[in-house]
């Protein structure tokens, strides 16, 4: 993760608001939404699970969700099939590219630590593998029977799990906060984060999901140094716009214009993942207009790092 961040609150998808500021860590700005570790549960191995805080991710703390014939592992800080009147937040951290998702979840453990918030939040990893017969970001899966698994670049572009005719990978996210709403009678807010790949798959599903609203919790999007973002049209910044570091880059609407620049050079520069033609995926099935009127109402902010370690 980068020792140097700035963060640009964001409510559309081209113009950010004044009032950046720098950071040091990504997990001390998610620390302020609060985070818990508590909650005892079944694991995967049968083991008996920790009675204090599961702060490690061991099988103790990992679980699965069932999804059609398939299951989608992760950790949790809280057992899904409990109802817990104390939480009232959680947190669903997706992983980068290279699938550490142990890293990704004692982070937020730590954070949850430090701020004292246990008893009141839970904290959720999704574990999106991939091919067991593929290297994919120097990493090899080794997925059980039933887990749910995806191509290297697939799950964070909303594909199809390679095992499973109707899961896609934002579909997993749906089915945890719809499984987040239903067991926990007092929840309010969900905040969903992500670093990197993580990033990308989070700016991505911000736009295209149909979850956030009709549950009626807060949805929080923090987006952390995605290499690539989702735009909602054809316009891109300007090549004469002036920008030569953070403090002095001031944007507007004026900053942007109809990229027919890259056109002879990039043909494909607005199709997905870069624009919103030919999608494909989860997406496909969400519709320009969707997106363009969702996306500027969501709670988005973004993360910009100078090191980016997956």
């Amino acid at each position: 993760m980068g020792s140097e961040m700035i963060c640009v609150p964001h409510r559309a998808c081209r113009l950010p608001l004044p009032g950046c500021f720098a950071l040091r860590g990504f997990v001390a700005l998610l620390a302020l939404a609060g985070f818990s570790c508590v909650g005892p549960d079944q694991n995967l191995a049968g083991e008996a699970a920790p009675t204090g805080p599961c702060a490690a991710a061991t099988s103790a703390c990992r679980a699965t969700l069932p999804m059609g014939d398939k299951q989608m592992p992760y950790y949790r800080t809280h057992d899904l099939a409990t109802s817990d009147p104390a939480v009232n937040r959680a947190v669903i951290v997706i992983h980068g590219d290279n699938r550490d998702v142990r890293r990704e979840y004692e982070s937020l453990v730590r954070a949850a630590q430090a701020q004292g918030v246990a008893a009141s939040t839970v904290v959720i990893a999704p574990h999106f593998q991939t091919d067991p017969d593929r290297d994919c970001a120097g990493r090899i899966d080794t997925p059980a029977p039933d887990d749910l698994y995806w191509s290297c670049e697939g799950w964070k572009e909303g594909h199809k799990a390679v095992n499973s005719d109707s899961v896609f990978s934002f579909t997993a996210v749906d089915e945890m906060v719809k499984a987040l709403a239903q067991s926990f009678p007092n929840l309010s807010q969900v905040t969903l984060t992500g670093f990197s790949a993580g990033g990308q798959f989070l700016q991505r599903y911000a736009a295209g999901n149909p979850v956030d609203g009709p549950l009626e919790l807060a949805m929080r999007y923090v987006v952390g140094s995605p290499s690539s973002y989702l735009y909602l049209d054809d316009q891109r910044l300007k090549l004469d716009v002036p920008c030569p570091d953070a403090a002095h880059c001031p944007l507007s609407a004026a900053s942007f214009e109809p990229a027919y620049y890259q056109r002879a050079a990039c043909p494909s520069f607005d199709e997905y993942r870069y624009g919103l033609g030919k999608r494909v995926g989860y997406l496909a099935g969400v519709s320009d207009d969707d997106m363009r009127r969702q996306y500027p109402s969501r709670d988005v902010t973004y993360l910009l790092a100078e090191r980016d370690s997956g």
